[in-house]
């Protein structure tokens, strides 16, 4: 049962917090120490992301609430990792996310070893929208081994003992502007058809208000949580693919800037910074070039292809991921 909630009322007595009281706590100093990167054009300013994530952490740990649903419990988890920690913040190329979302996941995608434990991945702004057509600016993620025990949670009101995971899972939590969290927990061990054994998706709306779009269907938010979930391993195997194409941004310069080193803001680090869609004109548009069929734009899949690598004589080979990379056609 929804709680109605008044828009104005809420917007009003959060802009007064974020704009008094948030930038005074503790949450909002340590996420800004953690997270000091310097500002990219076209994607969430570093600001409006810190004082997100202070807010959503402040709010979940200082205000007393009945209780906290599964899902809740792992955003505040997510958002104190970011708290504790100076998770790692990758900014994705835009073309890229194009090219990897046109991509088929290879067969055996499931037992995937992430390439970094955890971290952010920071998304241009405008590219993926949630079902209600709200930013979906980041993506925290986190790979979990077999057994691993996440760290108790302390905080005001808040204290959880997270349950040890049973085996090996990656599990991603967003969080928008709208209050609407996504979770997605998937297992990396395979079944028998090599397909993960669980998949635990949520959607949540942490404000519990009735101002939510009412033609919204169940399944339109299924495909979008397993567009993320395609999106963050198409990710992981493209840095595992290329890591060269993980490269700290340069150029900014510090001389001058009169703050000492612990205060300097750093550089953003990309994945594709210099990625560019391959794109062809159809042959029918050459052969035929009134033809309405010939004129469409769309995109001729990529995958990934499991190719051998070293000596052939082993008993066991060793294989490599390469990417086969989509192409758009009349773009």
């Amino acid at each position: 049962m929804s709680i109605y909630v008044d828009k104005k009322t809420v917007k009003k007595h959060i802009d007064k917090l974020v704009k008094h009281e948030l930038p005074q706590t503790d949450y909002f100093k340590r996420i800004k120490a953690n997270l000091n990167y310097r500002d990219v054009r076209g994607y969430i300013s570093n600001e409006a992301l810190v004082k997100q994530l202070a807010l959503q952490l402040y709010l979940m740990a200082e205000i007393e609430m009945p209780s906290l649903d599964h899902y809740q419990i792992l955003l505040i988890s997510a958002l104190e990792f970011i708290y504790r920690e100076n998770i790692p913040c990758y900014w994705v190329k835009e073309d890229l996310i194009r090219a990897l979302i046109n991509t088929e996941l290879p067969k055996h995608w499931v037992d995937l070893k992430p390439f970094v434990p955890k971290g952010l991945f920071i998304l241009p702004q405008g590219l993926i929208k949630n079902t209600e057509g709200v930013n979906v600016n980041w993506i925290y993620f986190q790979y979990y081994p077999q057994n691993y025990l996440r760290p108790k949670i302390e905080l005001k009101v808040v204290n959880v003992n997270p349950l040890p995971y049973k085996e090996n899972c990656f599990q991603w939590v967003s969080h928008s502007k709208d209050d609407s969290v996504y979770c997605s927990t998937i297992s990396l061990t395979p079944d028998e058809n090599g397909l993960p054994k669980y998949r635990d998706i949520a959607i949540t709306d942490l404000a519990k208000s009735s101002y939510k779009q009412e033609n919204i269907t169940e399944d339109d938010e299924a495909n979008f949580i397993k567009t993320i979930d395609n999106l963050c391993f198409q990710l992981m195997l493209y840095m595992m693919a290329k890591p060269d194409s993980i490269v700290v941004q340069s150029g900014f310069g510090t001389k001058g800037t009169g703050k000492s080193k612990s205060d300097r803001l750093r550089n953003p680090v990309w994945i594709g910074k210099n990625f560019k869609i391959k794109r062809e004109t159809s042959s029918n548009t050459t052969k035929n070039p009134g033809s309405s069929s010939s004129k469409i734009t769309h995109w001729r899949r990529g995958h990934w292809r499991n190719q051998p690598i070293g000596k052939r004589d082993k008993q066991e080979l060793e294989y490599k991921q390469i990417w086969i990379e989509p192409v758009l056609i009349n773009g």
